[in-house]
Order: structure tokens, then sequence, then C-alpha cells
């Protein structure tokens, strides 16, 4: 049988699939937007690879390597609220971006990763 294997489908995913879907996903805040991406992302994907309807999300997401949306969202987030927290004027945004995150937890699990590098 031909078609695409598993990496090809997980670079289209990242490369064509996912920025189009999670276009802002930095600023949702509600978990209906968030789930609803996510069954958008499993039926686009079994829509454009021919799988069948009845095949569980979980082994769509093992085998292409699809990262959990929820998972995506927290990390694209957690990314803002560092940029947020180095801005030299904070806006009205900001504090709402660094109000909704943990930020002392993020800025301590970057240093303990940035500690454990310096000490290789």
């Amino acid at each position: 049988m031909g078609g695409l294997n598993a990496w090809c489908i997980q670079r289209l995913n990242k490369g064509l699939i996912l920025p189009q879907l999670t276009y802002g996903i930095e600023v949702w805040t509600n978990k209906g937007h968030i789930d609803n991406a996510k069954k958008a992302l499993h039926s686009i994907i079994r829509n454009a690879f021919g799988l069948e309807t009845k095949t569980p999300t979980l082994a769509i997401d093992t085998k292409i390597g699809i990262t959990p949306l929820n998972l995506y969202v927290k990390q694209r987030q957690d990314m803002l609220a560092l940029r947020a927290h180095n801005l030299n004027r904070h806006t009205k945004m900001s504090n709402l971006w660094l109000g909704t995150s943990d930020l002392p937890g993020i800025i301590a699990n970057s240093q303990g990763v940035a500690g454990i590098k310096a000490h290789m």
C-alpha cells in the first residue's frame, strides 16, 4: 500500500495543520476552545490520511507523534508569560498573561534546566 509514512504526516501536521489550527492559542483561556481544536485536529488527520472514524485518538497521537493539545497550549502560554515578564513596560495584556500563569514555577524550572546544563 502506498501513502505517507508517519514522519511525513508529523511534518505536515507541525508545518501546515497545527499553525493554522492553533493561531492565537496563547490567549485561549476557555477549555471548550481547546477541546474543539482537538476534535478538529483529529478530524483533519482522519480525513486527510484516510483513517477510519473508529480509530482511537490515542492511537493516532502515538503513531503520528502529535503532542497533546492541552500540553501544547500550556507550553505556549508559559512562553508568552516569560516574554511578558521580560518586558520593559507592562501593559494590561501582559499583566493578564502574568496573572494567569504560574510564573515563579516557570522561572524556577527554566533556571533548573539552565543550572543542569551549566554543570555539564
